[in-house]
């Protein structure tokens, strides 16, 4: 039976009591009120079952052999016309607002942006949480290939023309696509404390790219993923990042907070800003753990 660690623990005390006494003193009342325990218990543990996602199915489509970037889809960049028409117009839209700084985008690097769209598709992905939005390219990319998820995004709004092409896109999908403008060290904990139950289940670091930011935005939206969560950390192993993304991701994964899943690159004889992105998983404490019934 698969239950929480409390329930887990509630049944072994209900269990060991049951055991001390005959089974003709116990009231009709109470064998009741514990049958319908069980039956609820056992009804959630198949809902828990049915919700279960398939990993291997997810990320079936990531090469394991490699850490090339550009084996990815073997090497097939195509996107669809209406999406490569719709991107090109956001990219019009940013040269055209006059800005004092200037970001690329990852649509720029069209492999890893199907790869980020194929993770958006799953089923299970209701809700995305990003920082970084810059010119919307990617947050534009997930609201198209999932119909029925919800994007939050969280930008410090430094780029002039970040906030009309907002506008433009929660015009496209109304309703679907929230965006919290500041510094996202203090707008995701407050984000946070004010809608405790929204859950991210997939997850894009690539804000500012310091440690320290990049550190703030991993442990903010540790505590904002959903169980069943993708984590996906923007330019890196690129070399430009090793020190400041780099530290964030291995150390997490070197106290058991992260399950990496996949790496890419283009290699350490590239520009160091030619793209790279990582893959995992963060790992939930609180999680279920399977146990067995205890027996009378």
């Amino acid at each position: 039976m698969y239950v929480s660690n409390q329930k887990k623990a509630f049944g072994k005390v209900a269990w060991s009591t049951l055991r001390k006494q005959r089974i003709e003193e116990w009231p009709v009342k109470g064998v009741i009120s514990i049958l319908v325990s069980i039956y609820l218990l056992n009804k959630e543990s198949d809902e828990k079952r049915s919700s279960r996602v398939d990993w291997q199915k997810v990320f079936d489509f990531l090469p394991s052999y490699n850490i090339s970037c550009s084996r990815l889809f073997n090497g097939n960049a195509s996107m669809p016309e209406n999406l490569k028409h719709n991107l090109t117009t956001l990219t019009k839209m940013s040269r055209n607002i006059p800005s004092k700084t200037r970001e690329g985008f990852t649509a720029a690097y069209s492999l890893p942006y199907k790869a980020y769209n194929r993770l958006a598709s799953e089923p299970f992905i209701k809700v995305i949480c990003e920082t970084g939005f810059n010119a919307g390219h990617s947050t534009y990319g997930w609201l198209t290939s999932n119909p029925k998820t919800h994007v939050y995004s969280f930008d410090i709004g430094k780029h002039n023309y970040s906030k009309p092409i907002a506008d433009y896109i929660a015009s496209l999908f109304p309703g679907r696509f929230h965006i919290t403008w500041g510094d996202s060290s203090e707008t995701l904990p407050e984000f946070h404390r004010l809608h405790p139950d929204i859950k991210c289940d997939l997850i894009i670091i690539d804000g500012l790219h310091t440690y320290s930011a990049s550190r703030d935005d991993f442990y903010n939206f540790m505590n904002m993923a959903s169980s069943n969560n993708i984590l996906i950390m923007d330019n890196y192993p690129q070399q430009g990042y090793l020190h400041t993304l780099g530290t964030v991701w291995e150390s997490a994964k070197r106290k058991g907070e992260l399950f990496e899943i996949y790496r890419c690159d283009h290699g350490h004889d590239v520009n160091p800003r030619e793209f790279g992105f990582s893959v995992g998983r963060y790992v939930i404490r609180e999680a279920d753990v399977w146990c067995e019934q205890p027996r009378l």
